[in-house]
């Protein structure tokens, strides 16, 4: 319980807010509803299917999952919870599964990028995604006009790929 606690504030830390125009993550706004909040919608708009896909951009959380031969994809404001896309269509690709345990590791990978930059970087987006039997997890930063983005196999940790611009 102590850890959930800990990684609540510590998600109210780190991920943090941005107006709606594309710009890198602000410290002043801090987000409404956290990654585990966003899943659970997901979970209560499908019944019964299986996340395979979540990011974080603009203020918005963008939820990708499967049941039988349906994707589901759910875009949600991180500020007001309002649900602002769902749609179902069939597809018939394979994907892996995230589970809400899985949610944990995002900001540990997030840390770790963050020792790799300077300061003046802010975090700009992530993504996690499941595909198949490997799941990867992308962050990217922005400091101005410089871009810092990583790639990461989320079930190791292992860095795969680091790109400073």
């Amino acid at each position: 319980m102590k850890k959930i606690l800990v990684l609540i504030l510590f998600v109210m830390l780190v991920l943090v807010g941005c107006d709606k125009k594309d710009e890198p993550v602000t410290k002043e706004k801090r987000l409404n509803v956290n990654v585990e909040e966003a899943f659970d919608v997901f979970m209560e708009t499908f019944p019964d299917s299986v996340v395979h896909k979540i990011e974080y951009k603009n203020y918005v959380y963008e939820i990708k999952g499967h049941k039988d031969d349906l994707e589901h994809e759910l875009k949600l404001d991180a500020d007001s919870k309002e649900i602002i896309k769902k749609e179902s269509e069939v597809e018939d690709n394979f994907y892996g599964e995230l589970n809400r345990e899985d949610l944990d590791n995002i900001f540990d990978l997030i840390a770790v990028s963050e020792k790799e930059l300077t300061p003046e970087f802010e975090l700009y987006k992530w993504e996690l995604e499941a595909e198949h039997v490997f799941t990867s997890f992308e962050v990217e930063f922005k400091d101005g006009k410089k871009e810092a983005e990583f790639k990461y196999d989320f079930d190791s940790g292992e860095l795969l790929k680091k790109e400073l611009d």
